[in-house]
């Protein structure tokens, strides 16, 4: 899969190549993978060099050449021109996570792009409704405490939805929900 990454990009087939990663510890994973298969791939090749008189592979070890090649370009790749929008909800641990996060990227040599909190408790979510006034004052302490320990480009909030957002013209409407100062709508239907 990481391969198809790098191939996308040789054959310039597409302008933007984007992965929705799995939660916080499988992106993890996945940002650590170039650096693993390096060392398999190093390992693999001391051993052909140690008993190449033993045995020969030639398309065993064309094929981990050019698996080689293709590791280092994603890792170039990675390095040089991937953005990681964060995604997170306002909740303490799911924050903790986030700043894990953002320091793996740093000791990764990738630079973190934005963060988005989705599932905020709209402003309109106080007046009324005594659940979603105590949720809203909750998820606010939590943003006041982590906002300045995600040193993040640009940080945009995504208020909670009455229903699931499907198809493009849903995308539009968190498109102005995030940039622009559009309604918001709350479930408890008071907002």
């Amino acid at each position: 899969a990481l391969l198809k990454v790098v191939e996308g990009q040789r054959k310039e087939d597409y302008d933007t190549i984007i992965l929705d990663a799995a939660p916080t510890g499988h992106f993890l994973r996945f940002l650590e993978t170039p650096g693993l298969v390096e060392e398999w791939l190093r390992a693999i090749f001391q051993l052909f060099l140690k008993y190449r008189g033993l045995f020969r592979m030639p398309r065993f070890e064309g094929f981990l050449v050019e698996l080689s090649k293709g590791i280092k370009e994603l890792k170039a790749l990675l390095l040089s021109r991937a953005v990681v929008l964060a995604v997170a909800t306002p909740w303490a641990m799911v924050m903790e996570e986030t700043r894990d996060l953002i320091d793996s990227l740093k000791r990764a040599g990738m630079t973190p792009g934005s963060l988005i909190i989705n599932m905020v408790a709209p402003p309109s979510a106080s007046g009324g409704c005594p659940l979603c006034t105590r949720l809203r004052q909750a998820q606010g302490k939590v943003i006041e405490v982590f906002a300045p320990l995600l040193p993040l480009r640009e940080a945009a909030v995504l208020y909670r939805q009455s229903e699931e957002l499907r198809g493009l013209e849903a995308l539009e409407q968190v498109a102005n929900l995030l940039y622009q100062d559009s309604g918001v709508l709350c479930d408890c239907g008071k907002g």
